[in-house]
């Protein structure tokens, strides 16, 4: 049984691996803040429209990691909620970020303290890290 968790676990690792470049890419194109309330958690455009939406009841796993960004990396949280949907993600610049993170440490017991050196050094490396996981 411990065998075939460890197994699972490397697979979604992999799968997410391949996966959160790709919504990454979906939300920074045009998100501009993360709003929440205690049933859901979305990402809005400028103009205030949904470009994502998932009920907190639903996260299954969340991650954190670093892209190289030249000048100045950037930190991102995906949320999973399922395997084929990939991770809905949330960039350090977006209106909302630290409310968000806020919200992790009520609902998950996760820390931006206790994550965030790791993800954020050394520069230039991902730093991919499961942050919680049902």
């Amino acid at each position: 049984m411990r065998t075939e968790r460890l197994l699972l676990s490397r697979i979604l690792d992999s799968i997410a691996h391949c996966t959160h470049l790709f919504a990454k890419v979906l939300t920074r194109r045009s998100a501009t803040s993360i709003a929440f309330d205690e049933i859901k958690v979305c990402s809005l455009d400028k103009r205030g429209r949904v470009l994502w939406q998932i009920c907190w009841d639903e996260v299954i796993r969340i991650c954190t990691y670093k892209v190289d960004a030249y000048v100045v990396d950037q930190i991102v949280i995906g949320l999973m909620v399922d395997c084929e949907t990939g991770y809905y993600c949330c960039t350090e610049d977006l209106i909302g970020w630290d409310k968000l993170n806020a919200e992790f440490g009520r609902r998950y017991g996760v820390k931006m303290d206790d994550w965030w050196p790791g993800v954020a050094f050394p520069p230039m490396v991902e730093n991919f890290t499961v942050l919680w996981e049902r």
